[in-house]
């Protein structure tokens, strides 16, 4: 008997074949038109979505030329405030004042004249504006502490005499003139004493009598008061002799 040219096991496998090629085609039959439509969406939306970007960006646009004056004029603010609150505590930038004496030698109940010259670069608030004649002297304390002693030297105030040019008022550049009377008698004033213990005392000298401290030294002080900040002030030694 003759064998058939197809066997059982040939035909079953062309099956096999013939099915994963029709499942295949139909896969690529789908990805296609999968890809098609996905292709479409993109074509049909894309220029939604540049014009829905595009409106956005408008819109942050819009929104920072709107904001940014306002912002920078915040930022002003804050940094000219910065810049005040500078110049009144370290008193930089606000300006000067300068005392211009017409002598700087008087006799005791003679006077010294001159004027108080404000160069302020702003106008300042301040509570007063004053002159004032004063006078210092060194003063030495010898002090004992559990057996050793120790030698210090101090500033006493002599005399202070002031004359208010101005009060509290905002001030501008202005030139002030005044006159300061010297007391009749200078040439007798002696500090006082310091205030201690007397057992931690031993002595204390004023340089009339001491040869290791000073004489009286006398000045002449222009001051602008500012509150809370720092004074503007300006100073000039002057001699008191007869």
């Amino acid at each position: 008997m003759a064998d058939s040219d197809d066997k059982p096991g040939d035909k079953a496998g062309d099956d096999t074949l013939k099915k994963a090629g029709s499942f295949l085609s139909k896969l690529g039959k789908a990805a296609k038109e999968a890809g098609e439509k996905v292709a479409e969406n993109v074509k049909e939306n894309a220029p939604k979505a540049v014009a829905a970007m595009n409106k956005a960006g408008n819109v942050i646009a819009a929104g920072v030329k709107e904001n940014a004056p306002k912002a920078l004029d915040a930022m002003n603010k804050a940094g000219d405030a910065i810049v005040d609150k500078t110049k009144q505590v370290t008193g930089l930038g606000r300006g000067s004042v300068k005392l211009e004496l017409d002598q700087t030698k008087a006799a005791p109940g003679g006077t010294i004249s001159g004027r108080l010259v404000l160069d302020l670069k702003e106008p300042v608030e301040a509570k007063r504006l004053v002159v004032a004649l004063t006078a210092h002297q060194r003063m030495v304390n010898v002090r004992k502490d559990s057996g050793h002693r120790t030698v210090g030297t101090e500033s006493a105030n002599v005399y202070t005499f002031e004359v208010e040019l101005g009060g509290a008022t905002t001030y501008k550049s202005e030139t002030l003139s005044f006159e300061l009377t010297i007391p009749p008698d200078a040439l007798d004033l002696k500090a006082s004493p310091p205030t201690t213990p007397l057992g931690d005392v031993v002595r204390s000298v004023a340089a009339a009598v001491s040869p290791t401290a000073g004489p009286i030294q006398w000045q002449v002080v222009g001051r602008m008061e500012i509150p809370w900040g720092r004074n503007l002030t300006d100073d000039v030694d002057i001699v008191v002799t007869r």
